[in-house]
């Protein structure tokens, strides 16, 4: 999709859309350990954070 497509069909569905892909705590946690420092930038409005938050990442 092009970038002017992409933009048009989020603008349309942002506020209904649901996500239902849940972040793999478990395949994370293999490659970060607790106490790291994350990033979240990018597009999105955080939703993978909160599960991070919760089993101890630290959110910056």
């Amino acid at each position: 999709m092009e970038k002017v497509n992409q933009k048009q069909y989020w603008d349309k569905v942002a506020e209904d859309k649901k996500f239902t892909t849940q972040l793999d705590i478990d395949l994370l946690s293999k490659y970060l350990k607790k106490d790291f420092l994350i990033v979240d930038y990018g597009c999105g409005y955080g939703r993978t954070m909160n599960g991070n938050i919760s089993n101890g990442f630290i959110l910056i």
